[in-house]
């Protein structure tokens, strides 16, 4: 299995490595694309969310 950037380990503790305010779960990166401006990059990032793990909020998104 291919790991993405949305893969994460939900017994994971709350600390994140990244720095503050980065998108971890897939409901964040939903809504951080959301907002990001459109183009190639966004597009890519857009196809790398799995459906199964984002809420309905998330779809939406």
């Amino acid at each position: 299995m291919q790991a993405t950037l949305l893969d994460h380990d939900d017994t994971a503790t709350t600390e994140t490595t990244g720095p503050p305010g980065e998108p971890v779960t897939a409901d964040e990166w939903a809504a951080h694309l959301a907002s990001a401006t459109p183009g190639p990059q966004t597009a890519a990032m857009l196809a790398l969310l799995e459906r199964e793990q984002l809420s309905t909020t998330g779809r939406i998104d």
